[in-house]
């Protein structure tokens, strides 16, 4: 897993590990993903079917947050 913070490795991290689970927004955030939305985004505009599904999930902090869910429902590259 890249350690890199550029827009290109982020998403690299959230489409590997889409392909094996889908991901919440606090669960990207841990991996250094802040703006896990933009992202995804961006990842939609390349080709890749992404779903998005609001749950509430808690924070390290304990407090409780609606955030999105996002799974992978194809994934089909359409340049780059």
């Amino acid at each position: 897993m890249s350690k890199t913070n550029m827009a290109a490795a982020q998403r690299q991290r959230i489409l590997e590990h889409l392909k094996l689970a889908p991901m919440t927004t606090l669960q990207a955030r841990s991996m250094g993903i802040m703006h896990p939305g933009m992202r995804v985004c961006e990842l939609r505009k390349r080709g890749h079917q992404i779903i998005t599904e609001w749950v509430f999930e808690y924070c390290p902090g304990g407090i409780l947050h609606r955030v999105g869910r996002y799974s992978l429902e194809q994934s089909i590259e359409v340049g780059a």
